[in-house]
């Protein structure tokens, strides 16, 4: 779980830093 705050926390601080497919895989988890 805190890997996936760490990714959110990442994604919407340094979005150029991460890659849409990390974002769509937790996303994929989440939902």
């Amino acid at each position: 779980m805190s890997q996936q705050i760490a990714r959110s926390y990442l994604f919407k601080h340094f979005p150029h830093k991460t890659d849409n497919r990390s974002r769509d895989d937790s996303e994929v988890r989440n939902s």
